[in-house]
């Protein structure tokens, strides 16, 4: 009886102090991934919302966020000959800027922080900024405007 008692126990304690040779990693950021504007939704002061989609030149841009925390863009242009440009002044400094998810929504991205980046859902981001000002299209104070993204990989 002994001997069972003792191969049982001895076989537990090896099996309860084996170690997990995987590492256990956190599961990815949502804001990791290639992200290509889609356009741009608008907050006015009276609670109203509209959107407006990027143009088939805008609509080239995009933003990487990596795994290793960095990210980069690439920012297109209508130019004045109504040609579509790469915006050289917005991807001078653009490549290995680094990000960090400070809480749920907050993110650090370079020396800015952004306090409002959501995702509606798996494949849309939208980055908040905070603004006022007047929309002479629609005739309507803005208080606030959130570019959208959607996830190309």
């Amino acid at each position: 009886m002994k001997k069972p008692f003792l191969l049982i126990s001895m076989s537990l304690l090896i099996l309860s102090c084996s170690t997990d040779s995987e590492p256990k990693t956190e599961p990815d950021d949502k804001i990791i991934g290639t992200w290509q504007f889609y356009g741009s939704k608008y907050y006015a002061t009276d609670g109203s919302t509209f959107e407006r989609e990027a143009n088939s030149c805008t609509g080239q841009s995009t933003i990487t966020f990596r795994r290793n925390e960095t990210m980069s863009s690439m920012t297109y242009m209508v130019g004045g000959m109504q040609e579509c440009l790469i915006n050289e002044t917005a991807n001078e400094n653009s490549e290995n800027i680094p990000w960090e998810n400070l809480s749920e929504g907050k993110y650090k991205i370079g020396i800015r922080v952004r306090d409002s980046i959501f995702f509606p859902d798996q494949d849309t981001m939208e980055m908040m900024i905070y603004q006022n000002s007047y929309d002479n299209i629609n005739e309507i104070e803005i208080d606030k405007k959130s570019d959208v993204y959607t996830r190309v990989d």
